[in-house]
This record gives C-alpha cells, sequence and structure tokens, in this order.
C-alpha cells in the first residue's frame, strides 16, 4: 500500500486484511499516512488480538532533542522508530488500541549532554542508544577493530552472504528506517514479545504484561523493568558491551520463540 508518504522501505505494507475460506474480505485494518505505517509483521494472540509493527514518524528536531546526531536525519523524512500495538479487530473495518510499546520511549545518548537521556551508554544496556547507525554511536574504530571487521566480513563473504546496507556494524547506516524490524512473535507462558531488529542486528525482548503506562517507564511489569528491554541478543557494540568480534548476527530475519 503507498498512499504517498515519506517513507519508503522495503516491508511497508500498511494494511492488514483477512479473508474467509472462500476469499471473501471479513476484516480490514489500516494505517498508512505520512506519520505512521504498519509493516513487516504481526502476530495473533491467544486472546484474539494481534500484535502489529508500526512505523511512526519523528520530526528532526523531536530526535536531535533525544540526543540523535542532527547530521543523520535529513528534515523530509526525519527518524522513523518502530512501535507494537496490541490491536482488537473491530469488524469489519478497523481495531481498538489495547496495548501499545513505543521504542522512542526507551532511548539513551551520550552523544550531547545537556539533551534527554545523556548518560553512560554501557550503564544501560536495557535502553537503545538512539545513535545506533551513525558514526557517534560508537567509540572512534581502532586499527585492529577495523582489521576484526574486516575478517568477518570476508568471512561472511566467504559463506555466501549477502546482506546489503550493514557493511560496517550498522555504523554507515544512513536511513530514516532506523530499526527496520522484521518480525515479531509472542510467547504467550512468558508473556513476552521478541523483535527481531535487522537494523540492529539484535533480537530484542520486551514484556508484554505491562500496562500501557508501564510499557512507557522503566519499572512494572512480570520482569520489573517496564517497557525497557528485558533481554538483547546480536550485537553487544550497540550498547558498548562489545566490540567486531562479540558480534553473532547479522541481518537476522524472523527470530522465534523455541522450546
Amino acid at each position: 500500500v503507498d498512499a504517498g508518504t515519506t517513507r519508503h522501505a522495503g516491508g511497508a505494507g500498511g494494511r492488514i486484511v483477512e479473508l474467509d475460506w472462500d476469499g471473501n474480505v471479513v476484516w480490514t485494518y489500516e494505517v498508512n499516512d505520512d506519520d505512521r505505517r504498519l509493516h513487516h509483521d504481526f502476530e495473533p494472540l491467544p486472546n484474539g488480538n494481534l500484535l502489529v509493527l508500526l512505523w511512526e514518524r519523528r520530526s528532526r528536531l523531536d530526535a536531535g532533542l533525544r540526543g540523535r546526531d542532527p547530521d543523520s536525519i535529513t528534515e523530509e523524512e526525519g527518524l522513523w522508530p518502530d512501535a507494537v500495538l496490541e490491536i482488537e479487530p473491530v469488524r469489519p473495518d478497523g481495531a481498538k488500541v489495547v496495548w501499545e510499546w513505543h521504542a522512542f520511549d526507551h532511548l539513551v545518548q551520550d552523544f550531547h549532554e545537556e539533551f534527554e537521556g545523556h548518560a553512560v551508554v554501557a550503564e544501560h544496556p536495557r535502553r537503545l542508544n538512539v545513535n545506533i547507525g551513525t558514526a557517534a554511536a560508537l567509540a572512534p574504530e581502532t586499527s585492529a577493530d577495523a582489521d576484526a571487521r574486516r575478517d568477518r566480513d570476508a568471512q561472511l563473504r566467504g559463506l555466501g552472504y549477502l546482506g546489503g546496507g550493514d557493511r560496517d556494524g550498522g555504523r554507515d547506516r544512513d536511513s530514516a528506517d532506523w530499526m527496520h524490524t522484521n518480525s515479531i512473535d509472542y510467547d504467550p507462558e512468558l508473556d513476552l514479545i521478541a523483535l527481531s531488529v535487522r537494523g540492529f542486528s539484535e533480537v530484542l525482548v520486551i514484556d508484554h504484561s505491562t500496562s500501557a503506562e508501564e510499557a512507557r517507564g522503566t519499572s512494572g511489569g512480570r520482569q520489573g523493568v517496564g517497557g525497557d528491554i528485558v533481554w538483547r541478543y546480536g550485537n553487544p557494540a550497540n550498547h558498548h558491551a562489545g566490540g567486531v568480534a562479540d558480534r553473532v548476527c547479522f541481518g537476522q530475519h524472523d527470530a522465534r520463540w523455541t522450546r
């Protein structure tokens, strides 16, 4: 679906359609405008609701005030972080949002000490460094780091890895599509949500047991951390807990819970 919005990226959809076994449309839900767009994936829940992925536009000013390097944001597109909505279908057309989580509520930054969220990134692994994907995200690359990165890239090419747009651990990405979450999966026993964040080369887990208010904060829910990250895996350099050699995910797709 393309409504002529300013957001253009792979996986853009904008609409969910439910069909009966005879091919008749029985329900549609659309979010697709200049500020928000459904994308990539959704997850049915045991209660009949759905978890959906959503891009939501933040202006260059809004992102800059949260500590994002302004040189990495254009006025036209701004920054498009992801959100997760739980929706209750209202047939035949529409839905009620009953729970929501927004990545933009859970940021940290060490770029500008006068702006919100300024802290030592390594001391806040449950938060997302708003500069992931820019040169400001990591400490300057040493020659040893560069050698390790080139060696790892060569190994991946030797294995036939053809992923693009991520040739320096996210350092060279210059896109409003900041996270590019490409799958969502739910564990009903743990009441946890797994997000495959391709743009970070990480899998993030968040707590669905929170209230909508708790999901905006840092406490509450079964895990006690509100909407902050419960667990993350794949690219510890993103939260300054490792380097190039510690990275194990490379543009992964479709992370799922297993038992």
